[in-house]
């Protein structure tokens, strides 16, 4: 992708190239880059770190789930239950 992106702005006027090598010139000094080199297009990493997030999300709707459920069942015990900082005026906040 970088290729075919380097390429376009080769086509294009001066100004946005010096802009486009000025923000090589940073990546490749900061390490996110290698100078010369071909970089990594994998997205397994990302695909896992995302599948990790949808877990995560997924487990904590389960469980505003099911304290909502008990609120609506049984809302005395929740409030007994809940920190005192989950509360404004005895009404749990959601």
């Amino acid at each position: 992708m970088l290729p075919e992106f380097r390429a376009r702005l080769a086509r294009s006027d001066a100004a946005e190239r010096l802009v486009f090598e000025a923000a090589l010139d940073r990546l490749t000094a900061t390490g996110w880059i290698s100078p010369g080199g071909r970089q990594r297009t994998d997205s397994t990493h990302v695909l896992a770190a995302v599948r990790t997030l949808q877990r995560l999300e997924l487990a904590g709707e389960a469980v505003r789930a099911a304290l909502e459920a008990v609120a609506a069942t049984v809302p005395g015990w929740l409030l007994d239950w809940a920190p005192t900082d989950w509360t404004i005026n005895k009404r749990l906040v959601v």
